[in-house]
């Protein structure tokens, strides 16, 4: 699960966003799906912030299964039915599942930061972010992240 510079700026282009919205809060945080950018969060995580992670792909799932235990992360094969998170990260594949974990968080974080945004992505991710308070693009990197809040607390 170890990543190359290059598999990191390919494929985690959300983690100046999510780094922005981890710095202002202090609660738990939600992965859903999982990546060359897992280790990052775990890191930054250990000890301090509970992560939970949903990975659905089974070999995905295999190779975190992998990683040492560690107290501050959970993984799981799917969304849990309870629960409420400072911020949660929306990088599932298949890209279809993703709209659907939005809407089913809207209620459930303070925070979205959802992967793979730019234009084409957008439209055919099937992304729809109306509902939400405010609407953030990092669209300095592409893949673009888009930062959603529900709560009118503003943008990080």
């Amino acid at each position: 699960m170890l990543a190359s510079k290059d598999s990191i700026r390919q494929y985690c282009t959300w983690l100046p966003a999510m780094m922005d919205v981890l710095l202002r809060t202090a609660g738990p945080i939600l992965e859903v799906g999982s990546g060359f950018g897992t280790p990052i969060l775990r890191a930054y995580c250990s000890g301090y912030r509970q992560l939970t992670t949903v990975e659905t792909d089974p070999l995905w799932f295999a190779e975190l299964q992998k990683l040492p235990a560690d107290p501050s992360h959970i993984i799981v094969d799917k969304l849990p039915d309870i629960g409420f998170w400072d911020v949660a990260l929306i990088d599932s594949a298949p890209a279809a599942t993703r709209q659907p974990y939005i809407n089913m968080l809207r209620t459930r974080c303070r925070f979205l930061v959802v992967h793979d945004c730019e234009p084409g992505n957008f439209e055919g991710y099937g992304y729809n972010f109306s509902g939400f308070a405010h609407v953030a693009m990092w669209n300095d990197l592409v893949p673009n992240t888009a930062v959603l809040t529900v709560q009118s607390h503003g943008i990080p």
